[in-house]
């Protein structure tokens, strides 16, 4: 069960949305990205848990109770509604089986998902959020629009696109924000806050120029909407962002998600008083392969980096944990935060 040794003096939703609203709270909120290692709580494969919602859910709301971490993520359906085939081995990770999109008539005859498809995702949302109780904040991530873009054209088919079809790029990137806003329209009602992720506008891949053209204008419409629905949003884009930063603060998320590969210090003093910045504990080197010493090492030394930020901190991973990280990393994870990261610091941290 979670460390019950620090009496919390908030429920995860006022947590959070405290240091979202630049308010007083009594810890840093955790946000694990805990993904399919919930699966490992209830000893299920990850195929079950991906493929029945119930024992998705059962999952996910063991995993809370076990470790304590405040925020719980939820995958919309989109891809899944398109069309998209994704193949799920046995106690594997999910992948994409072919492209949807070959070509500019391929994309013709798509039509963003009907009401008729969200039906399904939201029911399923609602039962997450009725089992997990009003306390526990959920975030729905609706896939960034380049990343969603790749997993419909092909990673590969995409990025050669970027220079020699321009035009057909923007018209996929038009089609998924179109396929995108239905999802947040549905589900905002519901009390939840939402995440883009965007993989594929990594530093790693496109060039600051490229991420401008492509990814910034339609992230930020996809924001916007989140925004003008009166919803949350977090914004995370893995490998090395440092020259993008003050574009990814440009999109109005209200928190930036960093990779680990980039220094939370550097980010702090460079888009700090514009943005609440998450991160970013080593999901590899330090959950997977390291040790419970370990986890409370990188915790704290996340909070040495970034706990002053001017807008705000959220403890988080730099990526997803992997699915078969030690509990026991997990657990130091959580209560090194607990123990280090309430207000004000204790001074053992900078010692």
């Amino acid at each position: 069960m979670a460390d019950e040794a620090f009496r919390e003096e908030m429920t995860p939703r006022e947590r959070f949305d405290a240091v979202l609203d630049g308010k007083s709270f009594d810890r840093l909120p955790i946000n694990l990205l805990l993904g399919d290692h919930a699966s490992r709580v209830t000893g299920i494969r990850t195929s079950d848990y991906y493929l029945d919602p119930e024992k998705l859910i059962e999952a996910q709301v063991a995993a809370q109770k076990t470790y304590g971490h405040d925020l719980i993520l939820a995958s919309s359906s989109l891809l899944k509604d398109l069309g998209v085939k994704t193949v799920v081995p046995e106690d594997g990770l999910p992948y994409v089986e072919g492209n949807l999109i070959n070509d500019e008539f391929d994309l013709e005859r798509l039509e963003p998902p009907g009401p008729h498809k969200h039906k399904n995702f939201i029911n399923h949302l609602e039962a997450l959020i009725d089992a997990l109780g009003p306390d526990i904040p959920v975030v729905v991530t609706v896939g960034g629009t380049l990343s969603t873009a790749a997993k419909l054209r092909g990673t590969e088919n995409l990025l050669r696109d970027l220079y020699y079809n321009p035009e057909l790029v923007h018209k996929i990137l038009h089609f998924v924000v179109a396929s995108v806003i239905p999802y947040i329209n549905e589900a905002y009602s519901l009390g939840v806050y939402f995440a883009v992720f965007d993989p594929v506008a990594s530093g790693s891949l496109i060039g600051p120029k490229q991420y401008r053209e492509y990814a910034l204008p339609y992230q930020r419409e996809i924001i916007a909407y989140v925004k003008k629905v009166g919803a949350r949003s977090m914004l995370h884009i893995c490998g090395n962002t440092s020259k993008i930063w003050n574009d990814m603060a440009d999109t109005g998320a209200d928190w930036l998600s960093l990779d680990n590969t980039v220094d939370l210090e550097a980010a702090k003093h460079t888009v700090g008083g514009r943005v609440i910045l998450d991160g970013n504990i080593r999901p590899a080197d330090t959950m997977f392969l390291g040790t419970p010493v370990d986890a409370e090492e990188n915790v704290k030394e996340c909070l040495r980096k970034a706990y002053d930020n001017p807008r705000g901190f959220i403890l988080g991973l730099g990526c997803g944990l992997p699915t078969n990280t030690p509990p026991a990393n997990i657990h130091a994870l959580v209560a090194a935060a607990r123990k280090y990261g309430r207000y004000p610091l204790d001074p053992e941290l900078f010692s």
